[in-house]
């Protein structure tokens, strides 16, 4: 049983339904496999990982052509972290009301802790924090740097002309195997700012893994693959998770996306009320 099904039963609210299913456009709206791996396929899996120092990235090179860097999941952490106490324009620590919505117009910042992404010139991010019952969650967009979004009116949530809520077609980067992770990290970091409550079940709440595998890209001369193992306690269990983003190289819109239950088991350390 997925964790977010485990909130369903639990909780026995419809809106949990949303947001585990709610997606990132261009990246979160991943494939969720439901397939839990076999022992056998962890067993495969661990078989090829490189136990790693912790100071920093760490390349291997194959006959194939494939490099693959690995890196500490602190590094990522780090990005985390210093994404959600970027200055965007609000208090990350207040929930809000039901019904109010507050516009962000300082989106961008989000991105100055990443070296090797950056938002393609003459567009801006920006977007709306919305407080809905049990939930509140940001909706991003780009726009160009001359438009000046208003703030949504009768809660329509009308976005801008010539806005877009495909962030990543416009992140651009250095090509650097750094550069697929962080925008992996970014794009889904971005819809975490300010989420509150049901809208934390996922990727806000959980917890980047060194094992199975640290975070790793795979890169040649064609694609890039991201790869990330994550834990999450909610509700009774403890839930494995493994991302894997595909990207073509120079090009940071994925072109596709899985997300993957590793694992799951039962665990006391965060119970249902």
């Amino acid at each position: 049983m997925g964790v977010c099904i485990a909130a369903i039963y639990a909780v026995g609210m419809l809106l949990v339904a949303a947001a585990c299913a709610g997606g990132y456009p261009g990246i979160a709206d991943a494939l969720d496999t439901g397939m839990v791996e076999t022992q056998a396929e962890q067993s495969a899996a661990r078989a090829g990982t490189v136990t790693l120092p912790h100071t920093g990235p760490t390349e291997n090179t194959y006959s194939n052509g494939t490099t693959v860097v690995y890196f500490p999941a602190g590094w990522v952490s780090g990005l985390r972290n210093a994404t959600q106490n970027a200055d965007v324009g609000f208090d990350s620590g207040y929930a809000g009301s039901s019904g109010e919505t507050k516009y962000l117009n300082n989106l961008t910042a989000a991105l100055d802790p990443y070296d090797h992404i950056r938002l393609r010139e003459g567009y801006k991010l920006e977007g709306y924090r919305v407080s809905d019952y049990l939930q509140a969650y940001i909706v991003p967009f780009v726009v160009e740097e001359n438009v000046t979004a208003l703030p949504m009116t009768n809660r329509t949530r009308l976005l801008p002309e010539g806005a877009d809520k495909n962030i990543s077609r416009y992140i651009e980067g250095d090509d650097s195997p750094e550069s697929y992770l962080e925008a992996s990290v970014f794009l889904r970091e971005l819809y975490a700012i300010g989420a509150w409550w049901h809208a934390r079940i996922g990727w806000p709440q959980q917890t980047v893994l060194e094992s199975p595998e640290m975070p790793g890209v795979a890169i040649n001369s064609t694609h890039a693959t991201v790869t990330i193992h994550t834990e999450e306690l909610y509700c009774g269990y403890r839930t494995v998770t493994r991302y894997t983003d595909t990207y073509s190289r120079m090009n940071y819109e994925v072109s596709a996306a899985e997300r993957t239950t590793v694992s799951q088991e039962a665990d006391p350390r965060w119970p249902c009320y």
